[in-house]
């Protein structure tokens, strides 16, 4: 039952946009759209 609650919600986030991503422990977590991924800096910046 909880897989299928886990997939059903996933679908339903990458439909909106959002990016699944992967954290230091491997847990999957989704990144807002246009949200900057973690431990990724501008490179640019000054």
């Amino acid at each position: 039952m909880t897989a299928i609650r886990r997939g059903k919600i996933a679908q339903r986030l990458t439909d909106a946009g959002f990016l699944a991503v992967r954290d230091e422990q491997g847990a999957q977590r989704f990144a807002r759209p246009g949200q900057q991924l973690p431990r990724h800096t501008n490179p640019f910046a000054a």
